[in-house]
C-alpha cells in the first residue's frame, strides 16, 4: 500500500523496448530480459541446488539456450559462489540464498537483474562478495542492475547512475560521477554567513562557532567566502542534503 505517501504522477516502464504489463509481448520482454528465472525459494526449500533445470520455467518460447551451457555456466558460479550443491535450501543462510539465486540468472545469460535490498541484512564480507560479483556482471556488454538500496556505501563502489525517491518524488536521477563533482561539502566560521551567502546551500547547519552545509555552486562559494573549506562529499552527504533541504545534521 502507499501509506500517507503522496502519489506521482502515473510512470511507464519499458523492458527491451516493451510494455511488461499482461500482454504476451510484454511477458517475453520480461522473459528475455531473465525475469522467468524465478527460484521459487519458498515453495521448494526441502530440494537441493544441483541442478538448475529444477528451478527455471520452460516452454516454448523460453527453451532458448542449451541445456549443456546453462549447467557448465550454473556449475562454475557455484563454483565461484562457494555453494555446495549436495545442501538443501532450507539450510543455506541469507548470503547463501542471494548467491544462489545470483547463479541462477547468470547462468541464464540474464540481460537484466532486478533486486530489492539485494545486500541488507549481509554481513560485510558477504557484502562485499556480493557487489564483487555484480560489478563483475555489470561489466560485461549490454547487461545492466537496477535494484533499491538503503545502504549507501554499496551505491558509492558500483552504481553508474543513482535515482532518489522521497516521499514517492524523484528528487534527482543522475549519473554518480556528476553528482560527487556538482556538489560539496563546505565548512567555515559563522562569521562567513550572512543572507547572501546562506542562499547558496542546500542545507546549512550552524554550529556554536561554526557552520558544515551543502553546496551546489562551489564557484560562488570560493567567490564570496574564500576562507571558508570545501571537501568531497559521499553520496548520503547528497542525499541528506537533498531531503532534509536546509535542516542536515550529519556527522562528518
Amino acid at each position: 500500500g502507499h501509506g500517507d505517501h503522496p502519489q506521482g504522477p502515473p510512470g511507464h516502464l519499458l523492458v527491451g523496448g516493451q510494455d511488461p504489463g499482461p500482454v504476451p509481448g510484454g511477458h517475453r520482454a520480461l522473459h528475455r530480459a531473465g525475469d522467468h528465472r524465478a527460484t521459487a525459494l519458498a515453495v521448494a526449500k526441502e530440494l537441493d541446488i544441483a541442478r538448475p533445470g529444477d528451478w527455471t520455467v520452460s516452454g516454448p518460447e523460453l527453451d532458448f539456450m542449451p541445456q549443456e551451457v546453462l549447467e557448465r555456466d550454473y556449475n562454475d558460479y557455484m563454483e565461484q559462489f562457494g555453494l555446495n550443491p549436495k545442501q538443501k535450501i532450507s539450510t543455506l543462510s541469507k548470503g547463501m540464498k542471494m548467491k544462489f539465486s545470483l547463479a541462477l540468472a547468470l547462468s541464464h545469460e540474464a540481460e537484466l537483474l532486478v533486486m530489492d535490498e539485494p545486500t541488507s541484512g549481509l554481513d560485510p564480507l558477504v557484502r562485499s562478495q556480493m557487489l564483487k560479483i555484480l560489478a563483475g556482471y555489470m561489466k560485461k556488454s549490454g547487461r545492466a542492475v537496477f535494484f533499491s538500496t538503503h545502504i549507501t556505501s554499496d551505491l558509492e563502489q558500483i552504481a553508474d547512475r543513482l535515482i532518489l525517491i522521497d516521499n514517492g518524488r524523484i528528487l534527482f536521477q543522475e549519473k554518480k560521477d556528476t553528482l560527487l563533482e556538482t556538489y560539496r561539502i563546505v565548512k567555515g566560521d559563522n562569521s562567513l554567513l550572512n543572507a547572501e551567502s546562506r542562499k547558496l546551500f542546500l542545507s546549512l547547519n550552524p554550529m556554536e562557532r561554526s557552520f558544515i552545509g551543502l553546496t551546489d555552486k562551489p564557484e560562488e562559494i570560493a567567490r564570496i567566502m574564500p576562507d571558508a573549506l570545501m571537501e568531497r562529499p559521499t553520496i548520503e552527504n547528497i542525499m541528506l542534503g537533498k531531503i532534509e533541504r536546509g535542516s542536515a545534521s550529519w556527522q562528518l
